[in-house]
């Protein structure tokens, strides 16, 4: 089999076909590095991450996810009534989300300042809506939103054909206030907008792990973020190693291939289907070669798929989807404040030492979760935010920062 993609889709593509005992398998890879978005770097003090930095503990119901969590080291045990417990060190002891109105930054996202009774109504309605569907069973007996999708139950997929602006709409829920939080919730899952995205892609995105505020879950990260998991992937299926120490697959360095299964630096130029053979170019050697498959697995960006298959082998109708870019995180190095001299006895005020050149410094990776700023128009905030989007809120009187 050929696997298109070394981010963590065509990784957990390999693992589990290591798990089910195929290992005649090659990863091509158009980066010099494994990761995709969830690659690492590593500053003078610091890893960092590069994209994905964070990842809710799953749901229960998530064995694959929780068996891969195991085999990392990730999970170390499990309590009385059955829940994983996780290695102390990967968890985020208290993830905080902000938003900024005007010069202040207030907890959670949903920016509540001087909003009006109605305003408030309709944000606890929603509330109680996502409640009532969380708590719901399909006819199937399954819930009704869940990871993988296509273990959600079949009752409520029809609002794949309605857009949760619409979906919204229909639950008269217009206060401009929600309308920016949900649409922040699918810009940040999705890089759609609520009127893009479908109501059950973005019910799913509230529901799948469990409502987050009715559930008992954590916050896993590493200093470089999700690239933790990529390396521990990388090694699992055989394609890299750690070196000397591996710190619980918590440094920032990049995995290195040991064998013939994996290509990088090498783009996939062109797919036959029929005749299954991948055209490759490898950037490095500058060599073309053809590789031949039982099986082709893309899990590189669905919207490239068109661009290497024969014309009219896209299984999507032309222009059936659209690109959106994502977000990035923002690594800070900030020099260090050195240590104030003890305070003496008849001042006022410590003596300070003025830091020298090269003075030490202090590499702060961001947190788990990134803020949202909002920003106050005359009559109403507009909305604004640190990833690459810049929402707009529903009231029409506001203007964009």
């Amino acid at each position: 089999m050929a696997i298109v993609g070394g981010g963590v889709a065509g990784l957990s593509a390999a693992w589990r076909l290591r798990k089910a005992g195929l290992r005649d398998f090659y990863l091509v890879e158009l980066e010099p590095e494994l990761g995709g978005t969830a690659r690492g770097g590593l500053l003078p003090r610091s890893p960092h991450p590069l994209g994905a930095h964070y990842l809710p503990s799953p749901h229960p119901e998530c064995a694959a996810l929780e068996l891969l969590l195991t085999e990392l080291g990730l999970i170390i045990g499990r309590d009385h009534h059955g829940r994983a417990e996780y290695l102390p060190s990967a968890i985020v002891s208290a993830p905080s989300e902000r938003h900024q109105v005007g010069l202040l930054w207030h907890e959670g996202l949903y920016p509540d300042r001087d909003e009006t009774p109605d305003e408030a109504a309709q944000w606890a309605r929603w509330r109680e809506h996502l409640l009532a569907l969380d708590a719901r069973r399909g006819a199937d007996g399954r819930r009704l939103f869940r990871l993988p999708v296509d273990l959600s139950s079949a009752d409520l997929r029809h609002l794949d054909s309605i857009s949760l602006a619409r979906y919204l709409d229909d639950l008269g829920l217009n206060s401009w206030r929600l309308r920016w939080a949900v649409d922040y919730a699918t810009r940040d899952d999705y890089g759609c907008t609520a009127a893009q995205t479908s109501a059950f892609a973005g019910l799913h995105h509230f529901l799948a792990r469990g409502l987050e505020d009715n559930r008992d879950g954590h916050t896993l990260t590493a200093p470089d973020g999700n690239a933790r998991l990529i390396r521990g992937l990388a090694t699992l299926v055989g394609l890299a190693h750690l070196g000397e120490a591996s710190d619980h697959l918590s440094r920032g360095t990049a995995v290195t291939a040991l064998d013939d299964h994996l290509s990088l630096g090498t783009a996939v130029t062109a797919i036959d289907p029929d005749a299954g053979t991948l055209e490759l170019h490898n950037f490095s050697t500058k060599l073309r070669t053809r590789l031949h498959a039982d099986a082709i697995l893309w899990a590189a960006p669905r919207f490239v798929l068109p661009h290497v298959l024969p014309p009219g082998r896209d299984p999507l109708a032309a222009n059936t989807l659209s690109y959106a870019p994502g977000w990035s995180p923002a690594s800070s190095c900030a020099p260090a404040r050195e240590a104030s001299a003890p305070r003496s006895r008849g001042t006022t005020s410590p003596s300070r030492r003025t830091p020298r050149n090269g003075a030490s410094a202090t590499c702060s990776p961001p947190t788990a979760r990134i803020a949202a700023s909002v920003t106050p128009a005359p009559s109403s905030p507009t909305t604004s935010r640190s990833r690459a989007t810049t929402p707009r809120p529903s009231a029409p009187s506001a203007r964009a920062s």
